[in-house]
């Protein structure tokens, strides 16, 4: 059987295209110029190259992981709930660079001395609290010049 792609062009003439398997589940059949991919279903998509691939970038077991962490840290010492977005309103830079330094001697010294407990999973999401806090507040400086 062979397979024709369009790729949205009504002057250009149909394409034949190889299959490329994904997974068991999924045949993509992109045109040459990989401009548009047909499914077995019959459906058609753009390319995905150039697009984030999130799913490839990120770890839903970290982002679990650290949703915990920042649902855990909610909780003011008085017992009092702040907004899960809290953090966004603004911290200072300083203080983000301070606890980064403070959560990373702890991951470096149970990484170098094999002391891993409970904490090394606690410090690891307040690095990431840090590292993202700290990029959002360069980020936000970016959009308001």
């Amino acid at each position: 059987m062979i397979i024709y792609s369009f790729s949205g062009d009504l002057d250009e003439p149909l394409k034949e295209v190889n299959d490329i398997e994904v997974n068991d589940e999924q045949v993509i059949k992109p045109t040459k110029d990989n401009t548009s991919r047909v499914f077995d279903s019959g459906a058609s998509r753009n390319s995905d190259e150039g697009k984030l691939d999130f799913d490839g970038f990120l770890s839903p077991l970290v982002l679990d992981e650290f949703a915990v962490y920042m649902n855990d840290m909610r909780y003011l010492e008085d017992g009092k709930l702040r907004d899960s977005g809290n953090w966004k309103k603004g911290i200072p830079k300083d203080q983000y660079m301070k606890s980064m330094f403070r959560h990373f001697m702890e991951v470096w010294k149970n990484q170098t001395y094999g002391n891993f407990d409970d904490y090394k999973r606690r410090d690891l999401c307040a690095l990431l609290f840090n590292v993202m806090g700290l990029l959002h507040e360069e980020l936000k400086k970016d959009l308001n010049n």
